[in-house]
C-alpha cells in the first residue's frame, strides 16, 4: 500500500485497513473497539492513532445482525414543540448516552394515524424499546 495513496481512497475504511495501518491484526483492532478484552496500553494507542487517521467508523449493520440489539430507543411524542418536551427529551437522550444509546424521535403531530405510522417505523427499525406519550384520541 502506497503512503499517498491509501487503500480507502473513495470509500469508509475497513477495521482490516485499520488493522494494516496500525501494523497489528484485525482481531487486536476488534479489541480495542470493543474495550472488553485487555489490549497493551501501546498497542492501543497504535490502534486509536490508526483509527483517527482515517476517519474510522465503526460499522454497526454488522453487530445489529450477531446481537439483534439496534442500542437504538424510540421516543414518540404528539408535539415535540411543547414547552416541556424539549428538556425531558434532551435529559433522557443525556441518560441513552451514557448506556450506549441513540435515540430516535418521532413526532406524532397530534395525530393518532401519525402515532400508529410511527410505532410501525419504529418496529420495522428494531428498537430495542421505546417512549411513547400517546396522542389523546378525544377531541380537546
Amino acid at each position: 500500500m502506497r503512503e499517498d495513496k491509501p487503500g480507502w481512497l473513495g470509500r469508509s475504511p475497513t477495521i482490516q485497513d485499520v488493522a494494516r495501518l496500525a501494523g497489528v491484526s484485525a482481531a487486536t483492532v476488534s479489541a480495542v473497539i470493543k474495550a472488553n478484552v485487555r489490549v497493551s496500553p501501546k498497542l492501543t494507542e497504535m490502534v486509536r492513532a490508526a483509527m483517527a487517521a482515517p476517519h474510522y467508523q465503526r460499522d454497526e449493520r454488522g453487530r445489529i445482525l450477531r446481537t439483534g440489539r439496534s442500542r437504538t430507543i424510540g421516543v414518540v411524542v404528539p408535539e415535540v414543540t411543547k414547552p416541556f418536551y424539549p428538556e425531558i427529551l434532551r435529559d433522557f437522550e443525556h441518560a441513552a448516552h451514557a448506556k450506549g444509546y441513540s435515540v430516535l424521535l418521532c413526532d406524532s403531530e397530534n395525530s393518532v394515524e401519525q402515532e400508529r405510522a410511527n410505532l410501525a417505523q419504529l418496529a420495522a427499525r428494531r428498537v430495542d424499546g421505546a417512549l411513547v406519550a400517546c396522542v389523546s384520541s378525544r377531541a380537546t
